[in-house]
């Protein structure tokens, strides 16, 4: 009895972890979609090369500290002196508005 549970819980673990990472999946897709588009538009309307996307990729990446092809993004600090995700809007703790830091968070 205790191990068919166990199997069930796993079956449906795992049914979960299939369903995040095909949704994730799906969301990078979308994004790659964009982003092609959106590079073809500057390329075209501005006349920028290939060469010039790579050197802003790799400003962009270094600009945390660390070029690893990746974007760090940093808690920032509320006037309540907690640490607010790069993604909230707001404090947890006391509700103030901390503002946006990028349309991209």
């Amino acid at each position: 009895m205790v191990a068919n549970q166990a199997r069930l819980q796993h079956d449906i673990e795992r049914r979960e972890a299939d369903r995040q990472i095909e949704e994730l999946e799906e969301r990078v897709e979308r994004l790659a979609l964009a982003c092609e588009a959106m590079w073809d538009l500057l390329r075209r309307d501005q006349n920028k090369t290939d060469d010039d996307l790579l050197h802003w990729v790799r400003h962009f990446d270094a600009a945390d500290g660390q070029v690893d092809g990746r974007i760090q993004r940093q808690p920032r600090k509320c006037s309540c002196g907690a640490m607010v995700n790069y993604r909230s809007h707001s404090c947890v703790y006391c509700g103030a508005e901390v503002g946006r830091v990028s349309p991209f968070a």
